[in-house]
């Protein structure tokens, strides 16, 4: 008849360095259902060597072994680890169960391993547990128990399998007599149905109980001996039923035989035909074949989750490390993107004047001036903090003629101030300005200095007093008076560049951006039939002493267009286009103005007269009507620069064209900006390494507790894949949780909640994107280190791990 174990001269060897030793040697043995088999002998004699080798805990070197009629000689790996799940239960003499689990928990985990549905778990482990009168303590932990109610727990916790086999390795050593009573006592009830095989020293504690004595002397079997008579023993047709039953489940058919011996069969096995024991009229419990389930995923998910959190002490010093692995990380990466950001914005540009970084200049798609709900949609965008409709003047740098105080800057209309004066008032005149400086200004301390002082005094500003305009009406015909100051803190969020920031009154930079309209396009002035083209400079003036419909002309370009100077009443076109506008009118040649009359004519110095040849005259209201066609061209200043990737998206899907100023500044670093990008990524990527790698030691490190939780799964039957998720989802979920807190902390910081101005200023470099690179860095990680680990566990035999870490 088949046996449900046989050994044919099998031997286990052991290698350290260059020594070798036997644990046994040439070992032939036969077990069979139904026996309560005792392996007895002096310390060193390989009985427990031989345990190991029969449960799958130890490889052979050789022999022949056969389990339930397989020849296990070509087994690998995934081979044992479904040969213990499905015939299996270990009791071990220090119990090894999961002290942090309760005594539910513990057979609970037997269960699970085995694939058993959670229904058939709940329903049966009460029984299993009552089975060893543990009820009582179905809720408390294993820490708590005695030695021998531990014992008991691991008794029910292999029964909890329904495994046909289950070996026991000094059971009762760490126990009185009293509790090794009851544990014996336990082991010959079950063994009516099991095949139950121990290894103890003292054999007067089991003879009682034992159907069959074996005794080893130095790696070899000296005595086997039959006590008494097996109380399940079966027929040949009985055991054949069992060891083969017709049912294969489609997993087990699918494990072929492989090079070097049979695959594992009947791994699948549904539940076989019931039989009876010859004589005894009662059900034979192996005619039901052992099932092999893979464990489900809610149970590998259910472990994870309870020892993520089932041991304190380490939950909390994993959330350390994560919770500063995070944050380094995340500080770190923020840093370098702050440095990298700093170094781009130390750039320059000579064309405009204002290069805040928070400035965009605007243009509609469509080439059309803004309107007035433009201008409202777009104080309504997010990161908008205020908008220059006409932005000429913010590029047009005027000078204070003085020589107490140096102020030049850009103009500013003053309906943008934001800030209040920290001395005087807002302009209310054309006449009158307000100064504005932040620390960077070079005239900031020489202002701050002179605090009330310089409030009434009066300058010549040559931009918008003097006759460089070539005699038109000028824009401010008196002096301006300083009536109020503006002094920026450090960490007023807007830069002047080292420049003096000019406000004037909304009716002055809107006449800026007229003369700025007509300086910037080209004119072609046709004088009955001969055209002359103007393109970079301003031949067309106002003046309120012309007409309106008029047009006054030099004498010069009287006698070159027509015969004699003869100009008067005569038609002269004006055609004027600039980037944004196109306009054409006709203009009766009112007066001819020479050095003689210029002055009663225009009110300008004949010693000027050369200079103003080449230029016309018209009525400001007939100037305006050409010139001023609206806004063209907007400034948006942002609240926060480092959003400008977003918010110009927003603007453009809005029907804007946008100039981002800061990426019109020239490279600072003479040409080795991107070297100097590169060497900071390659800095950033190696502390990122050495990061990790401190990381991994300190985790590897604490989860060397978990090392004996671990060892202990795969020798209930874990797979390396069950093994594998289990720690992945331990791992991610302790990273899940540091990732949450450091976001919460980030958000309650940028929320300003939490007040770290350091801090908060870093983190407003980051965006989603950074967050989700850093959240699959993360990941990255924690599965890596999740391998890693569970190649140490897989990376020797089972009880070879187990020994190391017990």
């Amino acid at each position: 008849m088949s046996h449900m174990i046989e050994l044919h001269n099998v031997s286990k060897f052991y290698s350290n360095k260059d020594t070798v030793s036997t644990g046994f040697s040439k070992v032939d043995l036969n077990l069979d259902m139904g026996e309560f088999v005792v392996i007895t002998g002096e310390s060193g004699s390989g009985k427990s060597t031989l345990l190991n080798v029969i449960s799958g805990l130890d490889s052979y070197e050789e022999g022949e072994l056969f389990i339930a009629g397989e020849d296990t000689s070509g087994y690998r790996t995934e081979d044992y680890e479904r040969y213990r799940k499905k015939y299996i239960g270990n009791i071990f003499q220090d119990f090894n169960l999961v002290n942090s689990y309760t005594v539910y928990q513990n057979v609970e985990l037997s269960m699970m391993l085995s694939g058993m549905p959670r229904s058939e778990q709940k329903q049966n482990i009460p029984e299993y547990i009552d089975m060893v009168d543990m009820t009582a303590y179905t809720k408390t932990k294993a820490s708590k128990l005695s030695g021998g109610q531990k014992q008991r727990v691991a008794i029910a916790r292999a029964l909890a399998k329904n495994a046909p086999v289950i070996v026991a390795d000094e059971p009762t050593g760490n126990l009185d007599s009293a509790s090794a009573e009851k544990v014996m006592e336990t082991l010959h009830r079950i063994s009516k149905d099991r095949l139950v095989v121990i290894v103890t020293h003292n054999y007067e504690q089991a003879a009682p109980y034992v159907t069959r004595k074996i005794t080893m002397h130095d790696g070899r079997i000296i005595e086997d001996k039959k006590i008494q008579p097996a109380a399940g023993d079966l027929s040949d047709d009985e055991m054949e039923s069992y060891l083969h039953p017709e049912e294969e489940r489609k997993e087990e058919e699918a494990a072929k035989p492989r090079s070097g011996g049979r695959a594992m069969r009947n791994e699948e096995a549904e539940t076989g035909g019931k039989g009876r024991r010859k004589g005894r009229g009662r059900r034979n419990p192996f005619a039901e074949a052992p099932v092999y389930r893979k464990m489900s995923a809610g149970s590998q998910l259910r472990l994870g989750v309870r020892n993520t959190f089932n041991l304190p002490a380490k939950f909390i010093l994993l959330l350390l490390v994560y919770l500063f692995v995070t944050a380094a990380v995340l500080s770190q990466y923020a840093s370098t993107k702050q440095a990298l950001h700093s170094n781009d914005l130390m750039g320059y540009n000579n064309y405009f004047t204002d290069t805040s970084p928070e400035r965009l200049i605007l243009t509609k798609k469509d080439g059309s001036a803004f309107t007035t709900s433009d201008y409202e949609s777009l104080q309504k965008m997010d990161n908008a903090d205020y908008i220059i409709k006409g932005d000429a003047g913010i590029d047009t740098g005027i000078m204070f003629e003085s020589d107490d105080i140096d102020i030049s800057g850009p103009m500013y209309p003053v309906s943008c101030l934001k800030e209040k004066p920290t001395i005087g008032r807002l302009p209310k005149k054309d006449t009158e300005v307000v100064l504005v400086a932040d620390p960077e200004c070079y005239s900031y301390d020489a202002i701050k200095e002179m605090d009330k002082k310089i409030l009434g005094k009066k300058y010549y500003i040559d931009a918008l007093n003097s006759m460089a305009i070539q005699g038109g009406d000028r824009l401010i015909k008196d002096k301006v008076t300083v009536v109020g100051v503006v002094l920026l803190s450090e960490d007023a969020g807007r830069s002047s560049n080292g420049n003096v920031m000019i406000y004037v009154t909304d009716n002055v930079a809107a006449r800026v951006l007229v003369k700025t309209a007509a300086a910037s396009s080209t004119v072609t002035l046709d004088f009955s039939g001969t055209k002359s083209d103007y393109s970079g400079m301003q031949v067309v003036y106002p003046s309120k002493k012309v007409t309106k419909g008029e047009v006054y002309i030099s004498e010069d370009q009287a006698y070159q267009f027509y015969e004699e100077g003869a100009a008067r009443g005569k038609t002269m076109g004006l055609h004027v286009k600039n980037h944004y506008f196109e306009e054409s009118r006709d203009f009766r040649i009112g007066q001819v103005f020479k050095a003689d009359n210029i002055r009663s004519l225009l009110g300008l110095s004949k010693n000027n007269y050369d200079e103003y040849t080449s230029n016309v005259y018209i009525n400001p209201s007939d100037y305006n009507k050409i010139f001023n066609q609206g806004n063209f061209q907007s400034s948006f200043f942002m609240k926060d620069e480092k959003l400008s990737d977003s918010t110009v998206k927003a603007l453009e899907s809005a029907g804007y064209k946008v100039l981002v100023i800061k990426d019109t500044f020239t490279d600072a670093t003479g040409g080795y900006a991107f070297i100097l990008r590169m060497f900071s990524m390659v800095r950033l990527a190696l502390e990122f390494i050495v990061l990790f790698f401190i990381s991994y030691a300190v985790i590897r490190l604490i989860m060397r507790s978990r090392n004996s939780y671990y060892s202990t799964l795969r020798i209930l039957g874990a797979s390396r894949k069950n093994t594998d998720n289990i720690l992945r989802i331990e791992l991610l979920l302790m990273m899940l949780i540091s990732y949450g807190g450091v976001l919460v902390g980030s958000n309650l910081v940028r929320r300003g909640i939490v007040a770290v101005p350091a801090v908060n200023e870093r983190l407003a470099f980051l965006s989603a994107t950074d967050y989700f690179i850093l959240f699959v860095g993360l990941l990255v990680m924690s599965l890596l280190i999740a391998k890693r680990y569970s190649h140490k566990i897989f990376s020797k035999s089972a009880m070879k791990v187990y020994r190391e870490e017990a």
